[in-house]
């Protein structure tokens, strides 16, 4: 039986994932409106449901990891070459990372994890940009927070709702005792399922651009490699906004994607000015975009080594 016709795999539904039930309840709780369900989401409905038990033995079989070395975060706002600097940095180093085969369902990602390597597919691009999809390829933490959580950016663009003003109450919000234990779970699994002693462990996070202070407070020695866009930024945020709300919302987008584009790339921007004082400097890189693609392999490099992997 070829699993990938049962499911009937496609980029949308690995990215997507598998929400656990109480993500489910808690997103129909802050919908507005009634939601559409489409084929994708209704497989990634099942899939959370029938996921759930294995997220329970999984927190039994898989204690808290012995050689986690400090994480390694990639920041910066949405469509800065986020994407693009994680693939690359992580190939330079051979880091561990969140992985899509981990990130489609990391709550029963390290009990199916030979399985998962073995079905999953990988694709030539993610169907709304160049980037490759690959199964082994690295994944956002926030993306793969989400099947955990729903307190984080940017589930508000799944409900249809303003990314600006949902980064706005993120930065408020007072997070909780649950949260941070679902995020610190999730990273100790990521390196369960992806790291070995010598490795660095790298991972990006840019909802966490502007709640550096959380990271710090789990994992007060990371480093963090913050990665900033000077040019075009705007329309690439506005596109990202409605292109991922129409493949992967539930409730339609109404609002102004360009002045939400505007408002997220200008908010988390003031808000890093206050954020990268609470890192140590020995501890921050910046670059931009602009220098990663004139001068690649120069950046790759100046990075590499930051991580604290000798360039060769």
């Amino acid at each position: 039986m070829d699993i990938n016709r049962l499911l009937f795999f496609n980029p949308r539904l690995i990215i997507i994932g598998c929400l656990r039930p109480s993500v489910q309840f808690e997103l129909l709780k802050k919908a507005n409106r009634f939601p559409i369900i489409s084929f994708y989401l209704f497989q990634n409905i099942a899939l959370g449901w029938l996921a759930e038990p294995l997220y329970w033995l999984q927190k039994i079989l898989y204690k808290k990891p012995k050689n986690m070395p400090d994480p390694i975060f990639i920041i910066g706002a949405w469509r800065s070459g986020t994407t693009y600097l994680h693939t690359e940095i992580v190939k330079a180093t051979k880091a561990a990372t969140i992985k899509n085969t981990f990130s489609c369902c990391p709550q029963a990602a390290l009990i199916f994890k030979e399985l998962f390597r073995k079905f999953i597919p990988s694709y030539k691009n993610r169907f709304f940009d160049w980037v490759p999809l690959l199964a082994e390829g690295p994944q956002e933490l926030d993306i793969a927070l989400m099947r955990l959580s729903c307190e984080h950016p940017p589930t508000s663009i799944g409900l249809g709702k303003s990314l600006s003003k949902d980064l706005e109450r993120w930065y408020k919000w007072k997070a909780t005792l649950d949260f941070k234990k679902k995020l610190k779970l999730l990273l100790e699994w990521a390196w369960i399922h992806d790291g070995l002693p010598g490795k660095v462990f790298i991972n990006k996070a840019p909802a966490f651009t502007t709640r550096v202070d959380l990271l710090l407070e789990l994992f007060p020695n990371s480093k963090f490699i913050y990665i900033e866009r000077k040019y075009d930024h705007v329309k690439s945020i506005e596109k990202s906004i409605k292109s991922f709300n129409k493949e992967f919302g539930f409730i339609p987008y109404l609002g102004n994607a360009e002045k939400d584009a505007k408002f997220t790339r200008s908010f988390i921007l003031d808000k890093w000015q206050i954020m990268k004082n609470l890192i140590p400097k020995d501890n921050l890189i910046e670059v931009t975009y602009e220098d990663l693609i004139k001068t690649p392999k120069e950046t790759i490099d100046n990075i590499k080594t930051f991580t604290g992997v000798s360039v060769i």
